[in-house]
């Protein structure tokens, strides 16, 4: 790291490379022939080395366009020898998709936010299912590509690449005492309400007509009606238009999506029969007269038998919040300890405390910090650090009357309270 950070510092301070830029015309021709073809070859000899022989920037997954580019030295009417002839067909290829380093260097490229908010930017667009990363690339998904065109139709000066970088440069100009922040602010506002105006008015989602008819709305006498692509919560569905009275839908590939199984028991809140449906979680019970009733059966939650290390009382089981299942003393609310990686039976053999899985097969302890791999082997400290989840980013503020629930390892319950200021502005 530390010949890194030299090499970067030193290379800064040196000047440019240089290349010659170069198009070399061969004339071949068979043994034999005389027909003549006529091959060029276009690129770039290294002139001078420049920062180059200090640092040399590698490249992660896209192909260094220097090296390729790179032609030996030749002189005019130098005599070569075929080594080899390879035919083959080009096409263009579409840019690779985003990483999490190369979206960070667009970030930068472009001036939109600070250090300081890249991870939380990315952070939000996978929290909120716009993408999925798969193989350390962002794919989008369904609800990315409709949001995002919805946001480009209606609010276009937002959605352009510059206004961030612009209102950064405004924010400056406001700190440093060169711009007034009411004019600022006026300038970006009034504009804004007219196009919340117009979206409140416009604004919807897309939905597509197939034509393809309803089979259900035939078969119980509904008459021709033509299915649609809808945007649900978790991405594009056909469904019927006639929605609640037909509940017709299926996937985009065609797989019907399993029908609702009616059971026998009754709603406690309305009185209608729960039924089991299909979700984002996996299958759940709720009541048939939904969205009127939005009554969910609360499943008893999963024991992970690990004793729980706050109260000695409880027992850690499984539970699914907002961002997917974590764990929690089953003595909640008297206990509010929680942890977001999954539990093991066997405690740390250096603190006996909780051990859990983290990711890559390692295990960490969360009293003592220590982690080891998946092979036994202890990691280093800033190895063990790396290794704990970072906390999402929830709402705007708690509600006052909820007391927040203790971090990981943290003691609570214990009559003792922080003193908490409030300033006012």
């Amino acid at each position: 790291l530390y010949r890194l950070i030299w090499q970067r510092t030193v290379a800064s301070q040196m000047a440019e490379a240089r290349f010659d830029q170069l198009s070399v015309d061969i004339e071949a021709a068979p043994a034999g022939g005389t027909t003549k073809y006529l091959l060029r070859a276009t690129g770039q000899t290294l002139k001078f080395d420049g920062f180059r022989r200090v640092y040399f920037e590698g490249r992660d997954d896209t192909p260094d366009e220097d090296a390729e580019a790179a032609l030996p030295r030749l002189s005019a009417e130098q005599v070569l020898r075929l080594l080899d002839l390879i035919p083959e067909q080009h096409f263009t290829q579409p840019p690779p998709r985003y990483t999490e380093a190369s979206l960070v260097k667009a970030l930068e490229e472009n001036g939109i936010g600070r250090p300081s908010t890249y991870a939380p930017t990315i952070s939000t667009l996978v929290d909120r299912g716009y993408v999925r990363l798969e193989d350390r690339r962002f794919f989008p998904e369904d609800i990315g590509e409709v949001v995002t065109d919805l946001l480009v139709s209606f609010f276009r000066d937002v959605l352009d690449v510059g206004f961030t970088a612009r209102m950064e440069e405004e924010l400056d100009d406001i700190a440093e005492g060169k711009a007034s922040w009411v004019k600022v602010l006026n300038g970006f506002y009034e504009p804004f309400k007219k196009d919340i105006k117009v979206f409140d008015d416009e604004g919807e989602a897309p939905v597509e007509e197939l034509d393809e008819l309803c089979p259900k709305c035939l078969e119980e006498g509904r008459g021709e009606v033509k299915l649609t692509v809808r945007l649900g919560r978790y991405g594009r569905f056909v469904g019927c238009p006639n929605y609640p009275v037909c509940t017709y839908t299926r996937e985009i590939d065609g797989a019907e999506r399993p029908q609702p199984e009616v059971l026998d028991e009754k709603c406690p809140e309305c009185g209608r029969p729960l039924q089991r449906r299909v979700g984002r979680f996996g299958p759940f019970v709720g009541c048939s007269g939904y969205p009127e009733c939005k009554y969910i059966k609360k499943e008893p939650p999963k024991s992970t038998g690990v004793t729980c290390p706050q109260c000695k009382q409880g027992e850690l089981v499984e539970r699914r919040g907002r961002f997917g299942p974590f764990y929690s003393c089953s003595r909640y609310p008297e206990c509010t300890f929680t942890v977001n990686q999954t539990p093991l039976l066997e405690p740390c053999p250096a603190c006996q405390g909780l051990v859990v899985a983290a990711r890559g097969g390692a295990r960490r302890c969360t009293s003592c910090g220590r982690a080891w791999a998946e092979d036994g082997t202890e990691l280093s400290e800033e190895e063990a650090k790396a290794l704990v989840p970072q906390r999402r980013a929830g709402g705007r503020g708690r509600s006052k009357g909820r007391p927040a629930a203790a971090k990981e390892g943290e003691p609570s319950g214990n009559g003792s309270r922080k003193r908490s200021r409030t300033r006012r502005s």
